[in-house]
This record gives structure tokens, sequence and C-alpha cells, in this order.
């Protein structure tokens, strides 16, 4: 159950309408960091599947965001449509249908997605011919956790080539020190995020041409205001908002929960392989290639990255327990949470989720 004294002292803190406005700024104040990141050389762009809010985005960038990450062509949708931006999307955007749909929200503000091989770069010129637009991208580098982007400096020059020749417009580089993240002792973590830094910088001397790492973003190096910040403890986003007095934007009549038994999840994610020329997503059960091992698309080598390994998903499901589960319990408490089967096809669930939500649709 939602432990309901953290809740009461949550709500005493913040008890009266005078101090909702304080209570905001002081939890925006916090996961951002604007103060902390002021007398540095790097800028800040938090990462939205954090708080999945546009609220809290508006004003992480009023209190000094030089914009918003996003993981998925999905949450730059959302962020689009709210008028909010720069965004950067973190990730490869592979397939005509996402590619189009990132062209429709840049139309709104400025996008910038990460690419990694020259097949993503000529699918998303394609992309731009149908819009009649550009779009900036930054090359990721491979920092050590081996799940995307280029593994040698001479691969990153490639690319940067490759892009000047194209209509997109490059923008520098990035990288992930994920694998850093986890590591328990903390001289070993800071020597590996050291390493991976010293990956993410190879080559950039070779790059007098496209000014990689010298690229001036408001005044700092494009290539040092790529920071995907998290507050201190997720924990806190682990209750709404409204504990701290916010008013919802919207009253929720129901909250739907897609429940899939632990080993499913497991079995689902375990069975992803991915390209490493184009990026395109097989499953070895549901959506196998033609030829194990070999991507249909491209022709290009299927591997399973690291988030796609057991032990990776094992304490994905763990981290889920502790930070998400609380939530879960809130809105069985307030009486509107319903859940469905989520296991089989997608078309079945969809169905269950229809009959579900079916008196609640007026």
């Amino acid at each position: 159950m939602f432990d309901k004294k953290k809740l009461e002292a949550l709500r005493a803190k913040y008890a009266t309408a005078r101090e909702i406005d304080v209570a905001s700024r002081d939890l925006v104040s916090r996961f951002l960091g604007s103060r902390y990141f002021a007398a540095r050389p790097q800028n800040l762009r938090p990462h939205f599947k954090t708080p999945k809010t546009p609220e809290v985005a508006r004003r992480q960038l009023a209190a000094g965001a030089i914009g918003i990450t996003a993981a998925k062509v999905g949450e730059a949708e959302v962020l689009a449509r709210a008028g909010l931006g720069p965004i950067l999307i973190a990730n490869q955007v592979v397939g005509r249908t996402k590619i189009d749909r990132l062209f429709a929200a840049a139309r709104a503000v400025e996008i910038i997605v990460a690419v990694e091989s020259e097949f993503n770069i000529a699918q998303l010129e394609e992309g731009a011919k149908r819009a009649g637009a550009s779009l900036g991208v930054i090359i990721e580098v491979d920092t050590g956790m081996h799940r995307c982007g280029t593994a040698a400096p001479a691969e990153t020059v490639e690319l940067a080539r490759c892009i000047g020749r194209s209509s997109l417009r490059y923008r520098g580089v990035m990288g992930y020190e994920g694998h850093a993240v986890l590591i328990p002792d903390r001289e070993q973590r800071e020597a590996t995020a050291r390493a991976a830094l010293l990956r993410h910088e190879a080559g950039q001397d070779l790059l007098p041409l496209y000014q990689a790492g010298r690229a001036v973003l408001q005044g700092k190096p494009i290539y040092q205001v790529h920071f995907f910040v998290y507050p201190p403890t997720a924990a806190v986003f682990s209750v709404p908002l409204t504990v701290f007095g916010f008013r919802p934007l919207v009253r929720l009549d129901v909250v739907l929960e897609l429940v899939v038994d632990h080993g499913e999840v497991i079995r689902r994610w375990c069975g992803r392989r991915t390209c490493r020329k184009c990026g395109r997503v097989w499953h070895v059960a549901f959506d196998p290639p033609s030829v194990a091992g070999k991507c249909d698309e491209c022709g290009g080598e299927l591997f399973q990255r690291d988030d796609d390994r057991e032990e990776t998903i094992r304490h994905r499901l763990e981290v889920y327990q502790v930070q998400t589960q609380p939530l879960i319990s809130y809105y069985a408490d307030e009486g509107i949470l319903l859940g469905i089967d989520a296991t089989g096809p997608v078309d079945d669930v969809t169905e269950r989720a229809l009959v579900a939500l079916r008196r609640f649709i007026r």
C-alpha cells in the first residue's frame, strides 16, 4: 500500500495554497540544478522521461535549461504540441512512419536527433525530401555501453562527412556512459566514466571542417550540453504532483494498468535483436528475420543489446518495484486503478482495454 506517512509529510511541508508555487520551484530547482551548471562550462538539457510532464519541462526551461531531452518520437510529439523545445531525441529514429512523425513534430519546435550509421542518415535524408525540410543531427558515439553509436573515431569522422554531403545539419557528437551508473565502487565508477569521456572526445580534432566540439550553442560547446539529468531520487515522482497541492490539469476517471507476468516480460525483452547497420529491431519469436542473425532490410548483423539481456531486465524490474509500484498503490487507494491482462497479441490486448474502458467513454 502507499505510505500515507510519507504523503502526509509531503503535504505538511507545502501546506498552504500560497506555498504551492514555492513547492514547484523547489522541485524544479533540485531536479534542474541550474545554479550548479551556471558557473560551469556545461549547459543542461534535462530528460523528459523522468517527469513525463510538460508543465515540469516548461518550468525547467524557465529556470535555465537550454532544451529538453526525449527518448522517443512520442515524447517529442508531446513536447512539440506544448510548444516546448528545442528537443534532443537521444536515440536513433528509423523507419518511414516514425521519421515522418519526427519531421511533422519538427514543424513546431527545433528537434535534433541522434544518428549512428549511413543507412540511418539516408533514411532521414529521404524523410527530409518528403517533408520539404531539414533537421539537426548529432552523432552518437559508443562510449563503452555497446548499445548504440559509432565504435571508432574514424567511423565518427566518416559519418560527419556523410552528414555534410546531405541536407541534414551536423550538430556535434553525444555519448552515454550508462554502463558506469550502477557500479557500486566510487573509484571504479569514476574511472569508467572518465574512460567513457575519452572515447566520446576521441577523433574530434579530426573534424575541423565541422567544428566538432567547438560548435557553439548559446555560448557553450555543443558537445558539452547534452546531459541527461535525473532527480537525486526518483521516488518523489512515484506520487502524483497533487500531493504537493498542485491543481491537476485534468481529472482522472481511471488509470489503466497493463499487467504482465515478469517471466513474460523477460521473454519479450530477451528475444529482441537489433541490426548493427540500420537499427531495425527484430524478435526471435514474434518477428524473426528470414535468416537467423541477419537483417532482412539491409543484410546487417543482428545482435542482442546489453539492455536486452536477462540480468539487465531483472534489475530494471527490481527498480520498477521500488520506484513505480508505489504510484500504482496510490491510484489503487484512490479507487481509480483498472488492471487488464496484457499478454498475447497487440490486437487482443487492445480489445481487452477497450472493453474495460467502455463504461468510462462518453
